[in-house]
């Protein structure tokens, strides 16, 4: 979870799975979004949406699990056909290892041809990528007369409360720049339960709310006013310390046991 002081922010984002959106915002009351799981994407059929007017189809090797951006140059093969595809293409890369200290996740990346339902005539082929997402935004496509935002971004699973980050406090050692403490000042709201909660989230203090663990994992080194949250679902949390009272209820049961006994022996003509 990503957030700039004055944000707020509904969702949390698993990036070990991509997701293509389809966004139609011509309605000013809200969104009609329509998403696409990454499985789809990768098995290359041609993909069918009810309610939108075209059908989606991803060219041969046209998905990266892992993908680098870079310019387009004279010569170069080019799926793409509309949008920042003439001038960017995705390149393939290794993907990152899930036991990589690094922290580097991979970046997904899709050339996505879109088809008129009615004539099967080709619209047009993007090139969609998570990387280009978060720093252009999402890209156009035009069909009849309606445009629709498209953007491949990090699974996303929405959240019945939102966090709004008031101050994102940095501090470093002096005279160096490592990070000596750093800390989220967020607000939890909550309108289904009528919850309204100011919280400090810093370094192995969390906040716990609905099932759901909030750590402070990072920030934005750039402008040092963003936080990165990672959001652990656990709801059985309380389990161990359940465990450890049973624990020692056995150990107390025991002891008292021994005590008993012994004091017979004591006790005894």
């Amino acid at each position: 979870m990503s957030i700039f002081e004055g944000q707020s922010v509904k969702f949390v984002e698993d990036n070990r799975s991509a997701e293509l959106a389809i966004i139609d915002d011509s309605n000013p009351g809200e969104d009609d979004v329509v998403v696409v799981p990454e499985k789809l994407l990768k098995r290359g059929d041609p993909i069918r949406l009810e309610g939108l007017p075209f059908d989606l189809e991803i060219p041969r090797d046209g998905f990266f699990k892992n993908a680098q951006l870079a310019p387009v140059r004279p010569g170069d093969p080019n799926l793409a056909t509309q949008g920042a595809g003439l001038r960017i293409r995705a390149e393939s890369r290794r993907e990152q290892s899930g036991v990589d200290s690094s922290g580097r996740v991979d970046i997904p990346a899709a050339y996505v041809t879109f088809k008129d339902r009615g004539t099967n005539a080709p619209l047009g082929t993007w090139m969609t990528s998570v990387r280009y997402t978060m720093e252009r935004g999402a890209q156009t496509v035009r069909a009849g007369s309606k445009e629709y935002r498209i953007a491949l971004r990090f699974k996303r699973t929405y959240k019945p409360y939102s966090v709004y980050l008031s101050r994102f406090n940095f501090e470093r050692y002096p005279g160096t720049d490592k990070p000596k403490d750093y800390s989220s000042f967020v607000r939890v709201d909550d309108p289904d339960r009528g919850i309204v909660r100011d919280v400090r989230i810093w370094m192995n203090n969390p906040l716990r709310y609905r099932g759901d663990t909030l750590y402070q994992s990072s920030f934005d080194a750039e402008t040092e006013k963003g936080t990165v949250l990672q959001v652990v679902d656990n709801k059985v949390w309380m389990a161990p310390y359940v465990a450890c009272m049973i624990v020692a209820i056995g150990m107390l049961g025991q002891f008292l046991l021994s005590l008993f006994g012994f004091i017979q022996k004591l006790v005894a003509p």
